[in-house]
């Protein structure tokens, strides 16, 4: 097999490879980050749940402090938030949005600000990038007696975030690395059996060997493609068969129509040969005939020639015979005279008779 098919053909299954790796990494991704997001919901959740709370009991216990302006009472109760993991500050404004009592944790991440934010006379929730803020307000007896602020350090929620997708990212690369092996013995199952049946048909195409079959293995698809491309050579096999059959038949056709052709051939010759004596025989006695008619001609004309002289050279004394004996007859004879020259006419004019009809 040449070198451009060979790269085809492992540029073909590295295609599979990355098709696969690409289609699990993209689903193992779409998967972890709705954990993720999840995670992300429900922890940002539970610690707003938790800072409500934590806000509604500040603000339950400081009313009484309101109520009386006293500020250190305000701020004890604030202290209270030490025994509340990432809580930066807190804050109790009276119900005008002045500052009453405030809290700060002594150890604070230096880049956390702890100055007091702008404050809105309503209930709030913000979310920043390293903190988040709620604001709840004091109520007593359906009155607004003040407002409450707490400021929470969301780092350590970010970072179980992101320890949580290293965690992630370190199961989704073992999960390919899985993945990818088990596809790898997988395709084997299906590109050996094509690669079978391209080595076959590179076979048959270079040897012409159509008894040759593909094995049939792999998967359903892969395994009927065999059966058909078998089932393919079988009916090309017979084809081949047939038609070799049918050449040799044709060449002994062929040579017996040839023998026939010659045998006819010969049979003309000999009949060519057969006329050619006989139009020689033929022109042979014609010209016989013609020299046969030229003498017959030439006889024809003696004899005619010979009758015209022989009519004139015995008709003419005969005739004078006959004229002198009619004389004779006119004169006086002896009766024995007369009988006798009677006799002489009647004689020649009976041989004038034979004479015209032998002449004529």
């Amino acid at each position: 097999m040449s070198q451009p098919e060979i790269a085809s053909r492992d540029k073909i299954s590295h295609q599979l490879f990355q098709m696969n790796l690409i289609s699990v990494g993209l689903a193992i991704f779409l998967f972890f980050l709705c954990i993720i997001a999840w995670e992300a919901y429900n922890l940002r959740n539970t610690v707003t749940w938790n800072m409500i709370v934590q806000a509604t009991i500040v603000g339950n216990n400081s009313t009484a402090a309101l109520s009386f302006g006293d500020k250190k009472n305000g701020e004890d109760i604030l202290s209270s938030l030490k025994s509340v993991p990432h809580v930066i500050e807190g804050k109790i404004f009276d119900k005008k949005g002045g500052l009453f009592a405030t809290y700060s944790r002594e150890k604070v991440s230096g880049n956390i600000s702890t100055g007091s934010p702008l404050l809105n006379l309503r209930k709030e929730i913000s979310f920043g990038l390293r903190t988040i803020s709620i604001t709840e307000p004091i109520i007593r007896r359906d009155e607004t007696r003040g407002y409450v602020q707490i400021l929470y350090d969301n780092s350590p929620m970010v970072s179980q975030l992101i320890w949580l997708v290293f965690i992630f990212v370190f199961l989704g690369l073992i999960t390919i690395i899985l993945t990818s092996f088990l596809f790898s013995k997988q395709m084997r199952s299906i590109s050996n059996p094509i690669l079978n049946l391209v080595e076959t048909i590179e076979n048959i195409r270079s040897d012409q060997n159509y008894s040759r079959r593909v094995p049939v293995a792999g998967p359903w698809e892969v395994a009927s493609l065999a059966e058909r491309f078998n089932e393919l050579l079988q009916t090309t096999q017979e084809w081949g068969l047939e038609i070799s059959s049918h050449r040799n038949n044709l060449e002994k056709l062929v040579e017996e129509r040839t023998k026939q052709w010659r045998a006819a051939i010969r049979e003309l010759r000999t009949e060519l040969e057969e006329r050619r004596k006989a139009e020689e025989q033929l022109t042979r006695k014609t010209e016989e005939l013609i020299q046969a008619r030229d003498e017959a001609n030439v006889a024809n004309h003696a004899k005619s020639v010979f009758v015209a002289n022989m009519s004139h050279e015995i008709r003419t004394p005969l005739n004078a015979i006959i004229g002198f004996s009619d004389f004779l007859m006119h004169t006086e004879l002896a009766q024995k005279q007369f009988d006798f020259v009677k006799k002489i006419q009647i004689s020649g004019n009976v041989l004038l008779s034979i004479i015209n009809d032998i002449l004529d």
